[in-house]
């Protein structure tokens, strides 16, 4: 922890001891290498997206000069927690990594102009053999109206339009009783994100 840290600990627990070690230890931080002198022994409390978590015995934290705002916490500490920080990043690198190279990629899909033309090509052609093999000569027009409108037939598939359908409405039938749930409780780092109501 850093000074400034300290400094705040012992305004609010003025019963904290610190401990002098006999030769200084030289430790390298975000801000350089530095000299540490002193140690104290604390109770820590890590708040988690899961809730606060307690370590058992006191942990000692080495009293760095500054006014870093930040605690770091060791792999001894991490460990006695049971959290293998090594393990957990070796879990998410291999994540980001497939095991098998994707040597086709993801499609290409949408909708392009050129498939347009060609789909309207495509539809003349069906209706116009569609009159050939018998279809009535007077209902041409109208099947090449529908054909067209509804877009019945595809060469390749890709984006559609939006739906022309309003969208759905949610109500309660007339004998339905509404239930209203308990709150659910959220970490308090959390609850602070939230908007108050």
């Amino acid at each position: 922890m850093s000074e400034k840290t300290f400094m705040r600990l012992k305004e609010k627990c003025p019963f904290v001891e610190c401990v002098e070690f006999e030769e200084p230890i030289p430790c390298t931080t975000v801000g350089g290498d530095v000299e540490v002198n002193r140690a104290v022994n604390v109770h820590v409390t890590l708040r988690t997206a899961a809730g606060p978590m307690s370590i058992g015995s006191p942990v000692q934290c080495v009293i760095v000069p500054g006014e870093l705002e930040e605690f770091i916490i060791g792999m001894e500490v991490l460990a006695s927690l049971g959290i293998d920080v090594d393990r957990d990043l070796e879990v998410v690198a291999s994540q980001g990594q497939p095991d098998e190279p994707d040597e086709f990629g993801e499609p290409d899909i949408g909708s392009a102009p050129e498939l347009i033309v060609e789909l309207e090509k495509l539809i003349r052609e069906l209706v116009t053999r569609a009159g050939q093999k018998g279809f009535p000569k007077e209902y041409l027009d109208e099947l090449s109206r529908i054909a067209f409108r509804f877009g019945l037939s595809r060469e390749k598939l890709g984006k559609d339009p939006p739906a022309r359908a309003p969208p759905t409405k949610i109500r309660l039938k007339q004998d339905a009783k509404p239930y209203k749930c308990k709150a659910r409780k959220y970490p308090p780092e959390v609850r602070g994100l939230q908007p108050q109501t």
